[in-house]
């Protein structure tokens, strides 16, 4: 599923994934997709460094799994690398990030969907699915401002 695309923020050498403008596909479009959401207080975190564990989609089975409570230093761009590379995962999708953590991401090719209203992974999901998760403008502002 491919949208069209509209004109998408820049920071820096890497972009910001501005929603519903964006495409389903990875760079590697054989690859499958595996999304993960940071949840807390059962819905998404407000920053992915403040979750208390996630949901992790997977576009192929179509099945949602969460995991249990997981403790990563998202400032340590090894263990980051390490936890992408251990649960496969291809997007993540925010309601806010930290400047700092867009590059160690983006680095490994991973697509972020930022400004996503907080709302329940379930909720989160079904928007993604159906191509129709929206971006709030002032977040994607403040973030490549």
């Amino acid at each position: 599923m491919k949208r069209a695309r509209e004109s998408v923020p820049y920071l820096g050498d890497f972009k910001i994934m501005q929603v519903p403008s964006y495409s389903l596909e990875t760079n590697n479009s054989n690859e499958m997709k595996k999304v993960a959401i940071p949840i807390a207080n059962k819905k998404i975190s407000e920053y992915l460094c403040r979750c208390s564990h996630f949901a992790f989609y997977d576009m192929e089975t179509k099945n949602t799994i969460i995991s249990k409570k997981e403790v990563i230093d998202f400032s340590n761009a090894d263990e980051v690398r390490l936890w992408i590379k251990n649960n496969g995962i291809t997007d993540i999708i925010l309601h806010r990030i930290k400047k700092e953590l867009i590059g160690i991401l983006t680095s490994e090719k991973i697509n972020l969907f930022v400004g996503v209203p907080m709302v329940s992974a379930g909720q989160i999901i079904e928007a993604y699915r159906c191509g129709k998760l929206e971006s709030d403008k002032n977040i994607i502002t403040e973030i490549t401002n």
